[in-house]
């Protein structure tokens, strides 16, 4: 498979059913599509890494890739989106209870930020990734102008907002939503949501 079909066949799986994890020994993911088996460790030792990480990029911001099932990267569709800012403005006790201070202080500076909120120092990198896990923020890869490659984190309001998504539904709604889709992978698979 060549880097546009994988890319296509990414996009059709995603389209197809809403999610597909980045990469899973288990669950469908994109590096078992890619190279027609369940792969082992990481995939940057597989031979088809490159092929995996060129489909990937091609499919820009096409989809959202959030760290939704089991902490794991996962990309969702666009008919998704308002689910995943429902989830993420929520601020339910499973996203917020037992934050440090240190990651409650870096939620409030991304909630104001006119930009994303680039997480230079190790302190920062650790109360993101936190963020991250919650579904408080959004994460996304940048590449500085020295050349470093940095995660910088923004808002949902803001990250929906680029995207027109307007009217989120019902938490109970967005969240059924997901879950059924993940349960329809694997019976009880919807305990690797963040909020079961």
């Amino acid at each position: 498979m060549d880097e546009s079909e994988a890319a296509a066949a990414i996009a059709e799986a995603v389209e197809s059913t809403g999610l597909l994890l980045v990469h899973d020994q288990r669950l469908p993911s994109a590096t078992a599509l890619v190279t027609g088996e369940p792969v082992m460790g990481s995939w940057w030792s597989h031979p088809d890494a490159n092929t995996i990480y060129n489909a990937l990029g091609a499919l820009g911001d096409r989809f959202a890739t959030v760290k939704l099932v089991a902490g794991k990267l996962t990309l969702v569709a666009p008919r998704l989106w308002p689910d995943l800012v429902a989830i993420g403005l929520a601020q339910g006790p499973w996203q917020l209870d037992g934050l440090s201070e240190d990651a409650r202080a870096l939620l409030d500076r991304v909630s104001v930020a006119v930009d994303p909120v680039l997480l230079a120092s190790p302190n920062l990198r650790e109360s993101g990734k936190r963020l991250e896990q919650r579904l408080l923020v959004v994460g996304e890869e940048v590449h500085t102008d020295e050349g470093r490659h940095l995660k910088a984190l923004g808002s949902w309001e803001a990250w929906g907002a680029e995207r027109g998504v307007a009217n989120p539904p019902p938490i109970e709604i967005a969240m059924s939503r997901i879950e059924s889709i993940v349960e329809g992978w694997e019976p009880g698979g919807a305990s690797l949501l963040p909020w079961t």
